[in-house]
């Protein structure tokens, strides 16, 4: 569809603008024919008015780091359902409550089509592995008429990816967890972070604790501190050395703080363990 518009400006000054005013006349132009545009997508088949044209202003889309690192981690985890909600949420914000203009409308479909890659790159995959006919998610989209067919495209995208993590999952976060356990095996009387641990697997921090929380009831860092216990267990069962150094030797700067994380996570001392 093709608007063509002439402007005319009357009056005794007609013919002498100033440059502050052209730029004032010229910002209005834009601004009306976005609000034009805006109205004849949201209005199709009905009557102009220029009351209603006039309300009819785009906003910017409503989709924050907060919204795309939780659509991330649920759709990975293979909670199909959990994803429907999240996109159904995105899209109401979006859709129900604001009127957004066509390039906005792309950019929202083009941001969470760059949220379905981020997810295929994290979990290791290939888009061939979810799409075998090897898709390019964003012509995809820019072939879709409306924003219903985009919804709908992007709500199967979702939830293909979700079953295949779902299908998948055990395995695939086995390996992960084996791997961590690896790494662990070799650095435990290292200093030991969430960051080195998760470029060791390369994956994300929040996506590594959410395996963790998920597959062992725990966060990182008490994932950790158990893993370095279970060592320090070992010693104190099989060796004479005092508890300085079986601290050291599993990772704590100092007997104190090996004391004091030893007797929250077993409720005894490093000493009283050494005499059951």
């Amino acid at each position: 569809m093709e608007l063509d518009c002439d402007i005319y400006i009357t009056g005794s000054n007609a013919g002498l603008l100033s440059g502050e005013l052209a730029t004032y006349l010229a910002g209005r132009y834009v601004d009306m024919l976005e609000r034009i545009i805006c109205y004849v997508i949201a209005n199709i088949g009905t009557v102009f008015s220029a009351t209603a044209i006039s309300k009819c202003k785009s906003e910017n889309i409503t989709y924050s780091l907060e919204s795309e690192t939780q659509l991330i981690m649920i759709t990975k985890s293979g909670n199909r359902g959990d994803v429907a909600k999240i996109l159904e949420n995105v899209f109401s914000i979006n859709f129900s409550e604001k009127k957004l203009s066509p390039e906005m409308v792309d950019n929202l479909f083009h941001a969470l089509a760059g949220t379905a890659v981020r997810v295929i790159f994290e979990m290791r995959l290939t888009s061939e592995q979810i799409f075998p006919d090897r898709q390019d998610l964003y012509k995809e989209l820019d072939r879709k008429k409306n924003i219903e067919e985009k919804k709908e495209y992007v709500s199967e995208t979702f939830d293909k990816i979700a079953r295949y993590a779902a299908e998948n999952k055990q395995g695939q976060q086995g390996y992960i967890l084996a791997k961590i356990n690896d790494y662990l095996e070799e650095n435990y009387k290292n200093e030991v972070s969430l960051d080195t641990v998760a470029e060791v697997v390369n994956l994300s921090k929040s996506y590594l604790s959410f395996i963790f929380k998920e597959n062992s009831g725990l966060n990182f860092v008490d994932y950790v501190n158990q893993f370095r216990l279970e060592k320090a267990k070992e010693l104190l069962r099989s060796s004479s050395r005092n508890i300085s150094e079986i601290a050291e030797l599993v990772g704590y700067s100092s007997a104190n703080s090996f004391s004091k994380v030893f007797k929250k996570y077993n409720g005894i001392s490093p000493g009283q363990y050494r005499k059951l």
